[in-house]
């Protein structure tokens, strides 16, 4: 995030500014664009598992629907004294889905933010003993622990409880991986720990520590744009929210001499043997003589931090073959120096490109199978799309099979199901052929195919024995970065180790960023819906010639109700109000394929099942200024026998072993339970009956009748098209 004021601007000054904007007038557009978001909203994969969630799902749960219902009722009420207020609940919402992939930040929360001067760290003297909370000043001054003092309490609020409040809205389904998102650490170095939007932040905080004296820590607001000519809610509004009119960049093909120079190092670590050129992956050797045969992979992302593959033609496929250059080269240096131990660090790794995950694991691994198995959450919209693109060049869900068979989907019909769940309806499962190369290779490029499918391409030999890999983990791998981890643990039988986390006596999740295995854009929904609309000669012809091509009406009993004229469900729009950002929709994402172990395909998704990381430690003082303590650390757990946090492993000893500690209540979130819109315990929600709110059941119950599926298809489709039009 660019700033363009930050420093000694106090968060008072900022807050108070804004609130006595005026309020921009809540206009029926300005309701509608609530109802707009509903249809978009089926497509989250995880939506009702969220209403119900299973036990071994450490946060709580939420009902997304039943808080939009409620904030279109504060707008229809004029419940909300300012704009602000509608933004806070709107952001508090989407962050207590905690789902790295549900993302919309309201236009207004995009022009500034919190931040504490305070920058704290959370380390224990030895790894193993519960850590405390000090100022990470005082640590990284080196007079050692046991002359500096932790924190007791801030404004009068003990350390823990004040941290937990904070931490609540860091965007991981996992509590200790929320927990690590609030202090600095080396990886994490260019992003700003515990950034919020928290407009109740005083000027200062009074810190006490835990030898009695006290201290003063300014917050501050930084502003992504500049303020100073506007003084009304109408410029304001002008500023942030109506989109500039200028003209769609155009697309050119990927130029080499376009690049950044190829990075050399990252920041805060050693120098590397090999490195990515943009420096998310490289590799290193550890120098000590007790760790002479150990290398580690880093993989900070699974894309560019700038990344351009979805708009420079080209850049997605120099984006594979370097993926693959870096670590075929780091392995082959590995194997020159004798290397024979790997660390595979994911600190601060919260995905990328899907099908790096896999090819960074099949060069781990090239025989593995690399299991891709995913469900879509079933509803209308989705069917009208996939029957209506079946068997066409616009096909959704292309280079698919189904597992059972390991071959093509041979109708939409077998693809869709649906598969009936206790807390929802999802279609059957997906696979990815990896032996297609369309999945990741780009038209008038060289093909790419992951390593390991191509016949013709014979993959290099494995190249470390799967008990001389060892995962570690921070706990914010999400995204793409849980589907590599994922088959490392569940597939390959790697063992994994995650640091940090809450002052705990128990098992950490190696894991604790979103789950899901594609995000999707409202954008992007928007664009699938365009070819469906090129098929069917759009306004111009009836759905009898979608039925040419997908059989609609020869497949579907209720075929006899759709209306004749497309026109009537693809009205052109007429906005007569200036809309409001972002109106491409690329802000808003959401979780588009719940992921599914391939050994439970019957329960919950991946994204709700408890799973324990093979050992813990906790962080230690050196660990912040030495990335090679902290590797040396893990080595020791992994190979030399060293003990982890008590409770956390299943070895001799508190050792590291095969098995994992299994779930209990003892690691549940402690945190307050969310109370805002959407809220399981909010009274308004119970008062509408626990989401029985009308038609907005149509889409967080999928029905099972014909008249209620195409009324909702047609809902739904009209939505799609004129929807989110405003904020």
């Amino acid at each position: 995030m660019s700033r363009v004021h930050s420093g000694g601007c106090r968060a008072r000054h900022w807050r108070d500014r804004v609130v006595s904007l005026p309020k921009l007038s809540p206009r029926d557009p300005y309701t509608n664009s609530r109802e707009s978001l509903l249809p978009y909203m089926s497509f989250q994969s995880t939506l009702g598992y969220l209403r119900s969630p299973p036990k071994g799902y450490l946060v709580p749960g939420v009902d997304i629907i039943g808080g939009l219902a409620a904030i279109r009722e504060k707008l229809r009420k004029g419940s909300y004294k300012n704009q602000l207020e509608w933004a806070l609940d709107m952001r508090q919402l989407w962050a207590a889905v905690s789902d790295g992939h549900f993302a919309y930040t309201p236009a207004l929360l995009t022009t500034f933010f919190f931040e504490r001067t305070l920058n704290m760290t959370s380390v224990s003297s030895d790894g193993l003993s519960l850590p405390k909370i000090y100022d990470i000043n005082d640590v990284m001054s080196g007079s050692g622990l046991d002359s500096v003092s932790d924190i007791e309490s801030i404004d009068g609020t003990p350390i823990q409880d004040f941290l937990g409040v904070a931490a609540a809205v860091q965007g991981t389904q996992d509590p200790d991986a929320q927990f690590n998102s609030l202090f600095w650490s080396i990886p994490g170095i260019g992003s700003v720990p515990g950034a919020t939007f928290d407009f109740t932040l005083p000027d200062k905080h009074t810190v006490r520590f835990t030898n009695g004296t006290t201290r003063d820590y300014r917050n501050l607001a930084s502003t992504t744009i500049d303020f100073s000519d506007i003084d009304s809610g109408e410029k304001l509004h002008a500023a942030v929210e109506i989109p500039p009119d200028t003209p769609p960049t155009k697309l050119r093909r990927r130029d080499d001499s376009d690049l950044p120079p190829a990075a050399t190092s990252v920041p805060g670590y050693p120098s590397p043997v090999e490195i990515h050129r943009d420096g998310y992956i490289a590799g290193y050797f550890l120098n000590t003589t007790a760790h002479s045969n150990v290398a580690v992979l880093v993989l900070t992302s699974f894309e560019s931090a700038t990344d351009d593959s979805s708009s420079t033609p080209g850049a997605q496929t120099a984006e594979f073959e370097e993926t693959r250059r870096v670590i075929r080269d780091f392995f082959a240096a590995c194997a020159k120096a004798g290397r024979t131990k790997l660390i595979i660090d994911v600190s601060k790794n919260g995905g990328g490109l899907v099908f790096q995950g896999f090819e960074a694991y099949r060069n781990l691994f090239p025989k593995a199978q690399a299991w891709s198995g995913a469900r879509l959450r079933a509803n209308a919209a989705l069917d009208i799309e996939g029957a209506a693109t079946f068997g066409t060049p616009d096909q959704i869900e292309s280079a698919i099979l189904d597992p059972s068979t390991s071959k093509p989907y041979t109708s939409w019909d077998a693809m869709y199901g649906p598969k009936v769940f206790p807390e929802d309806r999802e279609t059957n499962m997906l696979v990815y052929d990896f032996t297609n190369s369309s999945l990741t290779s780009e038209p008038n490029f060289p093909p790419f195919t992951i390593t390991g499918s191509d016949p013709s391409d014979p993959p290099p030999k494995q190249p470390f024995a799967k008990d001389d890999i060892v995962v570690v983990t921070d706990g914010y791998c999400g995204s793409t970065c849980t589907i590599f981890v994922g088959l490392l643990q569940r597939e390959a039988g790697v063992r994994t180790v995650a640091l940090g986390g809450r002052p705990l006596s128990q098992p950490m999740q190696a894991v604790g960023g979103v789950k899901g295995s594609q995000v999707n854009s409202i954008a992007a929904l928007q664009s699938t819906w365009s070819s469906v609309a090129s098929i069917s000669t759009l306004q111009n012809t009836s759905w009898s010639s979608v039925a040419s091509v997908s059989t609609l009406q020869n497949t579907r009993s209720d075929a006899a109700s759709i209306p004749a004229s497309i026109s009537s469900i693809f009205p052109t729009a007429n906005d007569t109000l200036p809309p409001l950002q972002p109106t491409d929709l690329s802000s808003i994402t959401l979780n588009y394929r719940n992921a599914y172990p391939q050994n439970a395909q019957s329960g919950p998704p991946a994204h709700f099942l408890y799973e324990a990381a093979n050992c813990r430690r906790f962080y230690r003082p050196e660990h912040l200024q030495d990335m090679t303590t902290q590797w040396s650390d893990v080595a020791d757990v992994a190979w030399g026998g060293a003990p982890c946090v008590p409770g956390s492993a299943t070895g001799k000893n508190n050792t590291m072993a095969d098995r994992t500690v299994g779930y209990s209540d003892a690691v549940l979130s402690k945190q307050s339970v969310y109370d805002g819109p959407g809220s399981l315990t909010n009274a308004d929600w119970i008062a509408l009956g626990k989401n029985r709110t009308g038609s907005l059941e149509l889409i967080a119950d999928a029905t099972t009748s014909g008249a209620a599926r195409v009324g909702m298809s047609l809902s739904v489709v009209v939505g799609v098209v004129l929807g989110m039009t405003l904020l």
